[in-house]
């Protein structure tokens, strides 16, 4: 009856081993990617909204025949071209800069994954709880970035 114990335990410790890998070898980003691909799905209409924005100002801004004629074709050592690129990204910026800003803040967040794989490498949880507390916490984070979203474009909602 003791060898059919210890048998279990290492097959139990040996199926863990495999659970680990299969979850090591797959994205955890895509995880993360699931729950931003949610996210632009519901706010969608927000932002063409601020698309559509941007595209109106880059035009009136950036395209009018006066400044086009005016500008001369090598300006600080500019082309036409570059200044209008130039002035495009200017007033991309003025729209977008602080979803960029959300965006580095929550999807690229290393700090979630070094929690999971230390919890991984902790001998006391299972890969099960890892991944539930991996999930909890992207979960967490994609509900946070929905609020700051929503506190900074309150005026496309």
């Amino acid at each position: 009856m003791e060898s059919n114990r210890s048998d279990d335990s290492v097959l139990r410790f040996e199926g863990m081993r495999q659970e680990e890998s299969s979850i090591r070898r797959a994205d955890l980003g895509d995880i993360q990617r699931q729950y931003r691909e949610e996210f632009y799905a519901k706010m969608s209409e927000p932002l063409k909204k601020m698309q559509s924005e941007y595209l109106e100002k880059a035009v009136k801004r950036c395209y009018p025949q006066s400044v086009l004629s005016s500008w001369p074709s090598d300006q600080k050592g500019l082309s036409r071209y570059e200044q209008l690129i130039i002035c495009k990204e200017f007033e991309r910026a003025k729209v977008f800069s602080k979803l960029d800003v959300l965006n580095a803040k929550f999807w690229n967040d290393t700090e979630i994954r070094v929690k999971f794989h230390n919890c991984i490498k902790d001998i006391t949880h299972d890969t099960l709880t890892c991944l539930q507390h991996y999930m909890k916490s992207v979960s967490s984070h994609a509900h946070e970035f929905t609020v700051a979203f929503k506190s900074a474009y309150n005026r496309y909602l």
